[in-house]
Formats: C-alpha cells, sequence, structure tokens
C-alpha cells in the first residue's frame, strides 16, 4: 500500500468516526440516517454530469451494493437502540476486516503477505477488546453479539463488492456517486415503512448535524472506494476499522470519557497493528 492510500484511507476513516459520532448522539438514529442518505443522494444528483455512467459490467455490484448498505445501516441503526453499544459495535468493526480477508481470498483470489495478515489481526483483536472495557457480562448477550456480528458481516461483505464494483464500473468516482443514488432509493421506503411515516425530523439541528454527517460520510466514502480499486481489500478494511481508535480518542478528549487500563491496550494494538500495515510490503 503506497503511503498516499495509507493516509487518505486513515483520513477517511476519521471523517467515518466523526459521522457516526454525529448519528451516536442523536436520540434517533432512523432519523438521522435518513437525512445523511438523502444529504449524499443531493450530493451525488449535484455531482452526477461530470463522471460517466458506469459500464454495463458494474451494474449488478451497485445494485447488489444498494441492498447490502441499506442492511447495513438498519443493524447499525438497531445497534445504536442498543444501550451495551460501547462494547459490542466494535465486534462489529473489528469482526469485518477479518472477514474481508477470508472472502477477498476465496473469491477475488487477492493475496496478502504475512506482516500485512498479522496487522489485520491485530488491529482486529484491538477493536474487538474495547467491547471489553466495561465489563463482560452484558457483552456476552446472545441478541447484542449476533447484531453487531451480523452488522460486520454487511460491512465486510459490502466491502468486496464495493471493490469489484468500483472496478467494473471503471470509475471509482462514477460508481460512488451512482451508489449514493441508489442507497437512497433502497434505503428510504424502507426506513419510511418502518418508522409508519413519522421518519423525516422537524428539528433544524438534526438537519444542520445530519448535512454534516452526510458531507464527510460522502467523502469517507468516496477515499475508500477509490482505496479498495488499487490496495488489497483486507488491508483496506482493516485501515478504515480503525474509525473506533478514533472514536475512542473523541470520547476521551471532548466527553471526558475515562482511560482505562484496557482501553489503553487496545489503543496501542491498533497503533501498533497500523504501523504494521504503514510500513508492510
Amino acid at each position: 500500500m503506497t503511503p498516499e492510500v495509507f493516509f487518505l484511507v486513515l483520513l477517511a476513516a476519521f471523517l467515518h468516526a466523526l459521522w457516526n459520532a454525529l448519528v451516536k448522539v442523536d436520540g434517533d438514529g432512523m432519523s438521522s440516517m435518513a437525512v445523511i442518505v438523502t444529504i449524499q443522494a443531493a450530493i451525488a444528483i449535484l455531482l452526477i454530469a461530470f463522471v460517466p455512467v458506469p459500464g454495463a459490467s458494474g451494474w449488478p455490484f451497485l445494485l447488489g451494493a444498494a441492498v447490502l448498505h441499506t442492511g447495513y445501516r438498519l443493524f447499525l441503526v438497531e445497534s445504536y437502540r442498543f444501550g451495551d453499544l460501547g462494547r459490542v459495535y466494535p465486534i462489529a468493526r473489528g469482526s469485518s476486516p477479518l472477514i474481508v480477508a477470508v472472502l477477498a481470498v476465496a473469491f477475488v483470489g487477492e493475496t496478502t503477505d504475512p506482516q500485512s495478515l498479522a496487522a489485520i489481526f491485530i488491529i482486529s483483536i484491538g477493536i474487538m477488546s474495547l467491547s471489553l472495557t466495561r465489563g463482560l457480562d452484558r457483552a456476552r448477550d446472545g441478541r447484542a453479539v449476533a447484531l453487531a456480528l451480523a452488522t460486520g458481516t454487511f460491512a465486510a461483505v459490502y466491502t468486496i463488492v464495493d471493490g469489484l464494483g468500483a472496478r467494473h464500473a471503471g470509475s471509482a468516482s462514477a460508481y460512488m456517486i451512482w451508489v449514493s443514488l441508489l442507497d437512497a432509493v433502497a434505503f428510504l421506503p424502507v426506513a419510511q415503512f418502518g418508522r409508519r411515516g413519522a421518519l423525516w425530523p422537524s428539528s433544524a439541528k438534526r438537519w444542520t448535524a445530519g448535512a454534516i454527517a452526510g458531507v464527510t460520510g460522502s467523502v469517507a466514502y468516496w477515499l475508500i472506494v477509490w482505496a479498495l480499486t488499487i490496495a488489497p481489500m483486507a488491508s483496506v478494511s482493516a485501515l478504515r476499522a480503525t474509525s473506533i481508535g478514533f472514536a475512542v480518542v473523541f470520547g476521551v478528549v471532548f466527553l471526558k470519557e475515562p482511560v482505562t487500563a484496557l482501553r489503553s491496550v487496545s489503543a496501542i494494538a491498533i497503533a501498533a497493528g497500523t504501523a504494521m500495515l504503514k510500513f508492510g510490503k
């Protein structure tokens, strides 16, 4: 992975943590997600004239990605509804790179050098260990763990689909813009039905936060899709998952959350794995 790809994926991870933080502090995750998806679709409409129409071989991946993104968002919102999110959600982000590594080898034929594989494993374990920072009791709850793993599986599968789709579409920018439109078409009716029409927030503050999250999310997603076209998918997924590390920093610095011994060890593991990816082959 070249230095520019490495640092831009880290930037994407930072932006991903930022927009997730905006969703987490909102009391209505579904409405926030609807605003984000709408803003991203609006951005896509503004930019669609400047990108080519994706190639024919890219459309099956675009349609599949829209379905997978919708499933991911629904499980993500449901995760945020749980009080033990801080323990369970890291399982979703941490498990995803490991699943991507297996899928990339099995279905894409990618190979990863031993150092990068070790780095992916260390990052994943470091992230998942954050789920234990408040104790083991509720983290063992079967429903919560199943929800987290389902979210991680959606993230892993759509990472593979996005990577292949962007390559087949012939342009990462075209893929990102068209899939943003299809995401809105797929997600918003499902969310509207699930909320029985009471979906859109009336608060200007929520729309402002949603707009910020939508813009940062679009930039982060574009960077990831671009990286997936030129770098190993498992490594990109692992670096993207370091967003959890940024989220921990946000919590400590801005929310004055305590710095526990286990949280410190987790942060060191994430940093060590990231450094291994940077200096790997």
